[in-house]
Order: C-alpha cells, then structure tokens, then sequence
C-alpha cells in the first residue's frame, strides 16, 4: 500500500507503511526503512534534510498511526530517500510531569540509533533546553 505524504515544499511524496523492525534508519537498494520506539507519542514527523547543516527541512512526512504504527513502533518506508542527508523526529508527547513525562512537541529530536551525527556546528544544547522550534540547531543522522 502506497501512502500519499504531504511534503513541506507542497509536493506529494509517496511512501509506504514500512517495517516495525529493525529500529533506527535502515537503508536499502530501494530507500529508508525508518522505525522508532515510543510508548508515549502520539504523532511523529519524519523530518528529511536535503543538506547535513540546512536550518529547515526539504520534506516533512506526518507518519499516520494507522499505517505507520505498530504497538509502540512508529515506521515508515521512504523509496529513493538515500540522497537525503539528514533526519531528525519531532513528535507530539504529553507534559505530564507527574507520570515522568516533560516532552516538547516543538523539538526536533535525534534518533538514539543513529549512526553517524551531523550538523555539530550549528548545534546548541540551549535551544534544545529553552521552549520554541529548535530545528535549525539540532543534530541530525548522517544517511
């Protein structure tokens, strides 16, 4: 099943549902597998980088749970995406503070599997502590 995906420049990507397994980016001849683990998020863009230090991303792809979620796998197949250069998750999570749960759904987060990290000379601990965006200040995963 092929999924119709909005991108942030208003053209449409197609991807597919992709696999629950493995966890992290894995690429193959055909594109990305990307799959994240998180019992608590409730929505997650999958935010694709065009170059390794560029302030926004080329496309942003909403997974929806239907497709793209299995138990607390998130997951999603992007075809071709091997000629981006970067990824970072943002996602929507509860601040619920008595239950552990102090998450901002305006940060953009790196992937704990990631296995090469990029964009260190933009990177600012201090965006990612304060409230608002920190997109353009965020380390991402070298594809």
């Amino acid at each position: 099943m092929v999924i119709s995906a909005q991108s942030s420049n208003s053209t449409t990507v197609n991807v597919l549902p992709g696999q629950s397994f493995p966890l992290g980016a894995t690429v193959s001849g055909e594109g990305v597998n990307f799959c994240l683990f998180s019992r608590d998020c409730t929505a997650i863009d999958l935010l694709l980088f065009d170059q390794p230090d560029a302030p926004q991303p080329s496309q942003v792809i909403s997974l929806d749970p239907k497709f793209n979620k299995t138990n607390n796998y998130w997951h999603v197949f992007v075809p071709g995406s091997r000629s981006r250069t970067g990824l970072c998750l943002s996602g929507i999570w509860s601040f619920e503070p008595e239950r552990g749960l102090r998450c901002d759904g305006e940060k953009v987060l790196l992937d704990p599997f990631a296995r090469a990290i990029v964009n260190w000379q933009n990177y600012s601990r201090t965006a990612a502590r304060l409230p608002g965006d920190n997109c353009a200040k965020a380390l991402r995963e070298w594809l």
